[in-house]
C-alpha cells in the first residue's frame, strides 16, 4: 500500500501513547496526526479541524470520559474513519458498547506490535476486524 494512513492515538498514559505513536511512525506510510490524552482533547481536534483520520486507536478508559463516546463522535464527524479499540479493559459489556458505537476492531493492550500494525493496515483499506 503506497497511500498514507493517517492515525490518531487516544490514550491518557504518556508512557504508552508516546512509544506507540513512535513505533507506528516507523511503519511505511503511517503518519500519526494527533495524540490526544483526553476525551475532551480528542473532541476538540475532531470538531475544530478538518484533520483527515483513517484510523483512530482509542483507549476506552479515559480520565474525562469513555472512549466509546469518542467512537460515536468519530463516526459522526468522519464516517470513513475506522476506530480500533486498544484497551486493557476486557469486560465484555464495555467492549460490546464500543462495538455498538461503531468500533471496527477491538484489541488488548498486550497485543503484539506486528498484529496491531496489520490491524491498522486492514482497517485503512476498509476491512472490518469484527464479523457481523
Amino acid at each position: 500500500m503506497s497511500e498514507e494512513i493517517r492515525i490518531i492515538v487516544v490514550d491518557d498514559h504518556d508512557t504508552f501513547r508516546d512509544p506507540l505513536a513512535f513505533m507506528l511512525e516507523r511503519e511505511p506510510n503511517f503518519t500519526v496526526v494527533a495524540r490526544p490524552r483526553f476525551l475532551s482533547e480528542a473532541r476538540e481536534i475532531l470538531e475544530g479541524t478538518e484533520l483527515t483520520v483513517d484510523v483512530a486507536i482509542v483507549d476506552l478508559n479515559l480520565p474525562d470520559g469513555s472512549g466509546t463516546d469518542l467512537i460515536k463522535d468519530l463516526r459522526a464527524s468522519r464516517p470513513r474513519a475506522k476506530a480500533l479499540v486498544l484497551s486493557a479493559i476486557s469486560e465484555q459489556r464495555y467492549l460490546a458498547e464500543a462495538i455498538a458505537a461503531g468500533a471496527a476492531g477491538v484489541m488488548h493492550k498486550s497485543t503484539r506490535m506486528i498484529d496491531l500494525v496489520q490491524a491498522v493496515r486492514r482497517l485503512a483499506v476498509g476491512e472490518q476486524l469484527l464479523s457481523q
